[in-house]
């Protein structure tokens, strides 16, 4: 009775910290042209482009490639701010029933129109880092590769394979 206490719990033990061996597999992120940019796809899940850049970090050419196209983004909303808070002002002073500036509005809707080259031209970008993370995993041979588990006859008896 004392030796099954003893050898039960030595036996979870042994098992629960074995060392595990595993393979990483860099994710596969995919661009797809929508109307207006990208859409950013991991393991088939649509994803943000702020999410599909933090996976390109591992692979540092494609992260540099997206560092560059950086300031096309930070230009994009420095007009996109300023020219939707001008829109937006003067809409919310014709609601108020105060006289609304044209001009203000104008500018400022000229402003938002100034901005969509610059994120168009980031999100093509980034779309061009995720074509080159995918090549260079291509490349590498770091693609997942299915695997599947047995549960049968072993070489030493039965037991679980993992087959690759």
């Amino acid at each position: 009775m004392l030796m099954k206490l003893f050898i039960l719990p030595l036996i979870t033990l042994l098992l629960t910290f074995s060392p595990s061996h595993a393979q990483r597999v860099p994710p596969n992120v995919k661009a797809e042209k929508a109307f207006i940019g990208y859409r950013f796809f991991s393991d088939g899940q649509k994803i943000n482009r702020t999410k599909a850049v933090s996976l390109l970090r591992s692979d540092k050419e494609a992260y540099a490639h997206v560092q560059k196209a950086r300031a096309n983004k930070v230009f994009s909303d420095i007009f996109g701010i300023s020219g939707g808070f001008m829109v937006g002002y003067t809409l919310g002073a014709a609601l108020a029933n105060a006289e609304p500036d044209g001009v203000i509005a104008g500018v400022g809707a000229g402003l938002s129109l100034l901005s969509l080259p610059f994120e168009l031209r980031y999100n093509k970008k980034v779309a061009e880092a995720v074509n080159m993370h995918n090549e260079a995993t291509l490349e590498a041979g770091q693609t997942a590769r299915p695997m599947e588990l047995y549960f049968g006859p072993t070489g030493s008896g039965v037991g679980f394979t993992l087959a690759f």
